[in-house]
Order: C-alpha cells, then sequence, then structure tokens
C-alpha cells in the first residue's frame, strides 16, 4: 500500500473490517468518530495500479495533508464538495480528474462538510508505464507519459464510467479477481491513450471564463438529472448563445449535450439498479423519463441488457 492511503487511514483512525466487507476482495478500512464516518477499500492490482473506492461524510470541513506517491492518478467524484484548496482545485461531481505526480511531494486536501464524498479512483504506478506497457505492447514511458499530459484536468469519458461501476460490482473468485481488475486497468489505460489522440484531432481552444461556466453547469446538469434541461436554459445559464454553448460544451467534455445528458441519466440509473431497491418505473421517473418503456429502450442501448437484467446480472 501506498504512503499516501497508509498517511490517511492513520489521520482518520481507520480500521480494517474483518467481517461483512462490502468489498471482499479488497481491503476495507472503516472509521467513526467525531469528525466523521465512512470506509475506503483499496485493491493491489500487483505492483502496477492500485484501485481505491472511498465513502466518507465529514462533520466539519475535513482538512489534511498527505504525501503524494510517484504515479498517474484518475479519480472520478460521485459526490463531493471540495474548495480550491483541493489538489486538483475545485472538484465537480461526476467528473474525473487526472494528475502526473513525477516526484514525491506534499498535497492538502479540504473536503466541504455535510456532503458525501463518494470517490472511486485509481493510481498507475511506475512500473505500469515504465516497463509493463513497454515490455507487452511497446508503448514507452515517455510516450504515454507526454500524452497523459495532453489531457485536461477535467474529463468525462463514459467508458471509463462504466469500467469504474463494473469495478464496484464485481463478484468472483480471487483467481478471477486478478485477471479482471488487471484487464479494467488496461483498458482504461487505452481510452485515455484514446482521448488524447482526439484532443490531438480536435485542438479546440476555450477561452478560461467559458470553460469556467461550463464546468458550473455540468454541475447543475448532475444534480438536475430528473428536471428537464433545454438547451436554451442551459445557454443562457452560461452567458453563451445556444450555438456557442454547444460549441464550447462539447470542446470541454468530448459530447454533445443530449449525448452527455443520456451518459450521465443512464450512469445514474446504473447505480440505482444496483445500490436500491426501486422499482424500474420509479428510477426511470426520477430521472425525467415520462415512459418506462422508452427509458428501457435507452438503457438497453447503453448497457445491451434490460434494467431488470443488469440488477440481475
Amino acid at each position: 500500500m501506498q504512503k499516501s492511503y497508509y498517511a490517511f487511514l492513520n489521520h482518520t483512525n481507520s480500521d480494517i473490517i474483518k467481517k461483512d466487507n462490502p468489498y471482499p476482495h479488497f481491503k476495507t478500512y472503516a472509521f467513526s468518530s467525531e469528525i466523521g464516518r465512512g470506509y475506503s477499500a483499496i485493491y493491489d492490482v500487483g505492483s502496477y495500479a492500485h484501485i481505491c473506492i472511498a465513502d466518507h461524510l465529514y462533520y466539519e470541513d475535513f482538512k489534511y495533508t498527505v504525501p503524494s506517491d510517484e504515479g498517474i492518478y484518475l479519480q472520478q467524484y460521485d459526490s463531493i464538495a471540495s474548495d480550491k484548496k483541493y489538489p486538483a482545485g475545485r472538484v465537480y461531481t461526476g467528473m474525473q480528474y487526472i494528475q502526473h505526480y513525477t516526484n514525491i511531494k506534499t498535497v492538502q486536501y479540504v473536503i466541504k462538510k455535510e456532503t458525501p464524498a463518494c470517490i472511486i479512483g485509481l493510481q498507475l504506478n511506475p512500473e505500469y508505464y515504465g516497463a509493463y506497457l513497454k515490455n507487452t505492447f511497446g508503448i514507452t514511458e515517455e510516450d504515454f507519459c507526454t500524452k497523459i499530459s495532453l489531457l485536461p484536468k477535467e474529463n468525462y469519458i463514459p467508458e471509463i464510467s462504466f469500467i469504474l461501476n463494473q469495478i464496484r460490482k464485481f463478484s468472483g473468485t480471487e483467481a478471477s479477481a486478478k485477471l479482471f481488475f488487471k484487464s479494467k486497468v488496461d483498458e482504461i489505460s487505452a481510452l485515455l491513450l484514446r482521448r488524447t489522440e482526439n484532443i490531438q484531432k480536435a485542438e479546440h481552444s476555450v477561452f478560461s471564463a467559458d470553460h469556467a461556466a461550463i464546468m458550473q453547469t455540468i454541475e447543475f446538469i448532475n444534480k438536475n438529472l430528473h428536471k428537464r434541461l433545454p438547451l436554451e436554459t442551459l445557454a443562457k445559464m452560461s452567458c453563451m448563445s445556444p450555438s456557442k454553448f454547444k460549441y464550447v460544451f462539447k470542446a470541454v467534455t468530448g459530447f454533445s449535450l443530449t449525448d452527455y445528458l443520456v451518459n450521465k441519466k443512464m450512469e445514474k440509473a446504473c447505480s440505482l439498479l444496483l445500490n436500491t431497491n426501486m422499482y424500474v418505473a420509479n428510477i426511470a421517473q426520477s430521472l425525467g423519463y415520462r415512459s418506462t418503456g422508452y427509458f428501457s429502450a435507452c438503457f438497453e442501448k447503453y448497457t445491451g441488457m434490460l434494467p431488470n437484467e443488469y440488477r440481475m446480472r
């Protein structure tokens, strides 16, 4: 386990769970004290990578400082409230953040109180991109890291969201877990490389003010998936014309507004199907679908399965 994980677990006085572990293949640590409550589940993919799933709730603004380990970090925030003292600056719910630490340094986190911090992340170790990729695929460390550096701070790659959801819900033997998690690390790396290739082709140019406006609008969208969100309303919120909004939104996210909305709704539907006992009709309604049949058709197109099939798989 990396120093940053040890530092956090020590800071929160987390203890390892020996019974009723929600993630049986992970080492899962829980804490409950005057500062808050929650758990952190960590899986070591050999010496190549680490996967971490965390669900915390703090009763006061939580500040802590940890040493970062050398590596490439990808984190997706399914729920978060932070300020600009966060290493990546302010972070937004529903987005993925990528950082490359080339040496060990100290980073400070500030997580706001009373909003659950639900995070799933992947850390690629130097052995993965410094040896494994070259020996297996002929991809050098310099080439991989240079391409990763092209990625913007905020990303939304729906295929990666889908893979992270698969990781959350995997069940199987220890042998199958080793194969499964290693394959998902390779899949995510491939998707990151593909995104850099798309960025190089597109060469979008977005002013920082427009970028910030879109990020705030994305945060509004992610919190209001149950509402009707017409283009004109969102463009007005962003202080842009509809045509400019469409261009900037796609430049920032890589997706049209329509595709983004569908992907986020389906991602939320997957979570509700796996984590709640809500009826499919109620899930559809909670995501703004008036017709359960239409919702089911959209869901099948997104996952290849009908909602009840996805829940029972």
